[in-house]
Parts: structure tokens; sequence; C-alpha cells
């Protein structure tokens, strides 16, 4: 089973980095007054994590909130 990970690891790694090489042009990012060149995946990877943190923070607020109203009815 140990092989199995390591193989698993191992191409999850080799597809990533042939995604990077693969997007390696790059992308121009305006935002107000400031502009920044980043290379394509370099983008798609901080959209994710940016996705990620969004939703991790809007599944903990609607927590917090559904318990806070039901110690309300209590």
């Amino acid at each position: 089973m140990k092989y199995v990970y390591w193989v698993c690891f191992l191409l999850i790694v080799g597809l990533t980095t042939l995604f990077a090489f693969q997007n390696s042009g790059s992308v121009n990012l305006s935002l107000l007054a400031t502009q920044i060149t980043l290379p394509i995946s370099v983008l798609i990877v901080l959209i994710y994590f940016l996705g990620m943190f969004t939703g991790g923070l809007l599944i903990t607020l609607i927590r917090a909130l559904v318990h806070r109203l039901s110690q309300e009815k209590v």
C-alpha cells in the first residue's frame, strides 16, 4: 500500500510540474491602481487558494450563525 501512495504522490507532482511548464505564459492583473504580471499557473493557484479561504470562511460564519440561533431558542 505504501507504494501506491508513492505512485500517486509522484503522479500528482508530475502533473503539477507539467501544468506549471505548459502554463508559463504571462498575464496582466490589474486592481485599482496596481498592475501585476504573473504566470497563468501562479494566478490559477492563487485563485484556487483564495476560493478555499473564502469558502471556509463562509462555512465558519454560517456555522456560527446557526449555533448562535440554536442557543437563543433554548
